[in-house]
């Protein structure tokens, strides 16, 4: 497991920094903790140079896969509305 600080300031500024690009759309606690486990399992076969980069980075592809697959629901929920017109 990489180096990561266990001081709260840490957390701190990563929640504050993962909940000012989620704006709202996502829990920045959640993101942090999908983060984190993803670092988790890929640091088990890899080196991680920059965990804090990591867990920014993969916070933030987390809010974006969870948008799309939003969009994806959104789509399919309209085209079975009008399926049943």
């Amino acid at each position: 497991m990489p180096d990561i600080p266990l001081d709260r300031a840490f957390w701190k500024r990563m929640l504050k920094n993962i909940a000012r690009h989620a704006r709202g759309d996502m829990d920045p606690e959640e993101l942090l903790n999908i983060a984190f486990l993803r670092l988790e399992r890929y640091s088990a076969g890899h080196v991680v140079e920059n965990p804090k980069a990591f867990l920014v980075r993969t916070a933030r592809n987390a809010l974006i896969d969870s948008y799309r697959h939003e969009q994806i629901s959104a789509s399919y929920e309209f085209f079975f509305v009008l399926i049943d017109i």
